[in-house]
């Protein structure tokens, strides 16, 4: 049954034509012109449109709303009107409708027209129905005949698959330990022969299982991918990269003319990974540490090649990461070193071996003491002090922070108390955090526990965290130290200024204090941008009511020039080094306003 739609404003005009059409086998609706009339085709989707034309109703925009939405000539549309609406009719006709009849008109006539238009819609549904069905039978004789085909296809595409899967990375696709050590084997043979030079990469990412550990497995995988495709990009076709193994990238380089092509590449590398990757709705950043050995000078085998690169690579990490360093012999010792500091570091707490030193935080103008920093020395029996830049890397590469983290946690809370008992009270004491410490989960319960334990006012315990840190999981980071922040513990932002973060970070985070980096304190007399940029943090930090703290501060001038800028707050060799509890005391422990006491470095 054909369902026709009247729009019309002119009521006997409407009831009219609906008189004249009505019929068997046709259901009549009516609308009236405007929006409705173009919500009511969209709901009901009628087989014929009758549009009167005259009124106040804009006919040639209504025409043109129908069009649009069914477009080309799926839904006739006639209009009508008596003689005066002809300039209407043909701006309606432009628009998109289908035809018009001028009224008065007979109704047998206008019945005649309307089932015309009827008839003419049913002809291309048919029309329609039939070349899909033809289209359809086709699809279906093409399939027939080419299912032989693609049988065979789908065989060779297997066998292919699986030698693919055999020989290349699930993660990366790119090629795996057999096919590199295949193509290596082969490439250092006829470097060999004919006294060419290799070179061979190993690309570590750095801090790469911190995007594993604050996001997942699945945005690490996407990572290190991008991270693979961007080193490829930086090769020539006849040299390969492959994935051996974890986080690590491995890349051959052949026919090199100097050892300066090999530095070329790596350089373009450590650019291209280090640039910001979109994954899945983040912004990633990441850096790399690459190590190099040359054929034949560093190795005739492979296997030397790999592990001399590899030793190169480590030693780029233990001097900071984000650069690339050929292999030397002198590296072995290194490494072994680093081994042997990893296996004592296992057992340093049982041993009772990590101690706590503790640098004062200074009121500059009173020479009072306003806090104090709890920072973490290992007292190794054969070593002496090894200095935390040493071990604290190994303790963050292996795990044992979070450990470690707890027991100065425990132990900065414990002396505080025993400070307390004795009389040496009145400052909170400082705990720096670790990203691994934060991410492990349960920190803000850890923290309640120790001060339950020891007693230990929340009020006097200062949790600091550096601004890489809170950038690393920002919301893991705010939802934890928000949890200790109403408890009474204060939260400092450390390092600020060092990371990638911005100021507006500040106004979203439960931070008490305002860290400024010693890299901003060191030439702040000398360098105006550096002062201009302490001078931007310390006036933001007030706007947001945040204390300051400038770390780093050795000299008078510095001390001064931070003062004018508003901040008072000073910690730095200028007062004390980190000093162990007992000579901490021995300096502050009066309890009154002591002179500024100038420390030799």
């Amino acid at each position: 049954m054909a369902l026709i739609l009247f729009i019309d404003g002119d009521e006997v005009r409407l009831q009219a034509l609906t008189d004249a059409i009505r019929g068997r086998n046709r259901r009549c609706r009516t609308a009236v012109p405007g929006p409705a009339a173009v919500e009511a085709v969209t709901r009901m989707h009628p087989d014929l449109v009758v549009l009167g034309l005259g009124g106040e109703a804009d006919s040639e925009a209504l025409t043109r709303s129908l069009r649009e939405v069914h477009s080309s000539e799926e839904l006739p549309i006639l209009v009508c009107g008596d003689g005066s609406c002809q300039d209407d009719a043909v701006l309606c006709l432009e628009a998109g409708a289908t035809d018009w009849v001028s009224l008065p008109l007979h109704d047998s006539l206008i019945r005649a027209r309307v089932q015309s238009l009827l008839d003419a819609q049913r002809e291309r549904m048919l029309a329609r129905e039939q070349e899909h069905a033809l289209a359809k039978r086709r699809d279906e004789l093409d399939s027939t005949l080419t299912t032989l085909e693609a049988s065979q296809l789908e065989l060779d595409q297997t066998s292919r698959s699986r030698h693919f899967l055999a020989t290349h990375d699930r993660v990366t696709g790119l090629p795996n330990r057999e096919l590199f050590e295949e193509f290596a084997e082969r490439a250092i043979t006829f470097s060999l022969r004919h006294g060419q030079i290799a070179a061979l990469l190993t690309i570590d990412l750095d801090r790469f299982s911190r995007i594993n550990d604050s996001l997942n497995h699945s945005i690490g995988d996407q990572l290190l991918t991008s991270c693979a495709e961007r080193t490829q990009g930086c090769l020539r076709r006849s040299e390969m990269v492959a994935r051996l193994g974890g986080d690590e990238l491995t890349v051959l380089l052949l026919n090199l003319s100097s050892p300066r092509d090999a530095t070329v590449v790596a350089e373009k590398v450590l650019a291209s990974i280090s640039e910001p990757h979109q994954i899945a709705g983040h912004e990633l950043r990441i850096t790399s540490s690459i190590g190099v050995a040359l054929f034949p000078e560093h190795g005739e085998s492979l296997h030397e090649l790999i592990r001399h690169s590899r030793i190169a690579m480590h030693s780029v990490k233990q001097q900071g990461r984000n650069a690339c360093a050929f292999y030397d012999g002198d590296l072995l010792a290194d490494i072994g070193d680093q081994a042997e500091l990893e296996r004592d570091l296992h057992s340093a707490i049982e041993r009772g071996e990590l101690i706590t030193y503790y640098q004062p935080q200074v009121d500059a103008r009173k020479g009072t003491l306003i806090g104090a920093e709890a920072l973490l020395r290992w007292l190794h029996p054969d070593r002496g002090l090894v200095p935390p830049g040493l071990f604290i890397p190994i303790a963050e590469e292996t795990g044992l922070i979070g450990e470690i983290g707890a027991w100065v946690l425990r132990e900065a809370c414990q002396q505080k108390r025993r400070w307390e008992q004795a009389g040496f009270a009145g400052f909170p004491i400082g705990v720096n955090v670790s990203f691994r410490q934060l991410k492990a989960g349960a920190f803000a319960e850890l923290v309640v526990q120790v001060l339950d334990e020891t007693g230990l006012d929340p009020t006097h315990l200062n949790i600091e965290v550096t601004e890489n840190v809170i950038m690393d999981d920002l919301t893991a980071a705010r939802d934890s130290l928000t949890v200790l922040s109403d408890a009474g513990v204060r939260v400092s932002i450390d390092d600020f200024g060092t990371g990638y973060s911005s100021l507006s970070v500040l106004g979203k985070f439960p931070a008490h204090i305002l860290k400024i980096d010693r890299a901003f304190v060191r030439d702040i007399t000398t360098d105006d941008v550096q002062a201009a940029v302490a001078r931007t943090v310390i006036a933001v930090a007030s706007e947001l009511g945040l204390d300051t703290i400038a770390e780093g501060v050795e000299t008078p001038e510095q001390m001064e020039f931070l003062a004018e800028l508003g901040c008072e707050h000073i910690q730095g060799f200028l007062f004390s080094p980190p000093v162990d509890p007992e000579e901490f005391a021995r300096q502050w422990g009066d309890g009154e306003p002591s002179e500024i006491r100038l420390t030799e470095k």
